[in-house]
């Protein structure tokens, strides 16, 4: 993914049947983060990173577990935006999916 440097990036991974973990590299190849929630092999894995650099971010996808489980996934991007300016804009950025 090609970002212009200080982007605040969501991504959403909606897993059907196989448990993912997603990591992700900055354009100096240093890694981001690993990325994983709780809920199984289903549902909706939500992910928010800061993206600092300009350049080509890159993602690999895992499966979690060792056992052999046949399932799919979809790897959507669903924002991206400047990084807030204040710490408080930071924080609304990163709790705005629980203000409903």
């Amino acid at each position: 993914m090609s970002l212009s440097g200080n982007k605040f990036v969501r991504l959403n991974i909606e897993q059907q049947g196989i448990d993912v973990q997603i990591t992700a590299w900055n354009p100096n190849g240093d890694p981001i983060g690993r990325f994983d929630s709780p809920n199984g092999m289903n549902g909706l894995d939500i992910i928010t990173f800061s993206a600092l650099l300009k350049g080509t971010y890159t993602f690999s996808v895992e499966q979690f577990s060792e056992d052999a489980f046949t399932g799919s996934y979809t790897f959507k991007v669903t924002l991206i935006e400047p990084i807030g300016e204040t710490k408080e804009k930071r924080i609304d950025q990163i709790m705005a999916l629980w203000d409903n």
